[in-house]
């Protein structure tokens, strides 16, 4: 197996944190609309 350096196992990090904080801001607006949309009923 080979092994990973240190500095490319931070910019996975950095990637991977970054497509996480996308998803949550993606959830976070769809929860958002759906409580309106809940309010407004």
């Amino acid at each position: 197996m080979a092994e990973i350096s240190r500095k490319d196992k931070e910019t996975a990090r950095a990637i991977i944190d970054k497509g996480l904080q996308k998803e949550i801001e993606m959830g976070i607006v769809e929860l958002e609309s759906l409580i309106k949309k809940w309010r407004e009923k």
